[in-house]
């Protein structure tokens, strides 16, 4: 029987914890998370199961989350999301970005092309 708290937080679809155990393994294993960077507690990582969508990077730290689209030709960025965060907390995940852009464009095109091998 699943433990019932599991419930609050996975969707109602999962009948039984050998699901939710497969769902969370999937989802832990380093390939569909790399994180290419940690920096002031800031976690940066891509998800591997979004299809093929343009340039972006997922952050998390503590409970905050949020999503940016890179914008390549001019050096910019645009908010998908932002959770939980002030604006102190956007303002520096932004400058980390902004100062980490061309590494981060780097690891993106090296996770794609390890994608479609």
């Amino acid at each position: 029987m699943p433990n019932k708290s599991l419930h609050l937080t996975f969707p109602a679809a999962l009948e039984n914890a050998g699901e939710l155990k497969t769902l969370c393994d999937r989802h832990n294993r380093i390939e569909d998370m790399p994180t290419i960077l940690v920096i002031l507690g800031w976690r940066l990582f891509f998800y591997a199961n979004e299809g093929i969508e343009p340039i972006h990077v997922h952050c998390r730290k503590g409970d905050m989350e949020c999503k940016y689209w890179l914008n390549r030709e001019n050096f910019d960025l645009d908010e998908a999301f932002a959770y939980n965060m002030s604006p102190r907390d956007k303002r520096q995940i932004r400058k980390i970005i902004y100062e980490h852009f061309e590494y981060i464009e780097q690891q993106w095109d090296e996770f794609q092309r390890r994608r479609r091998q």
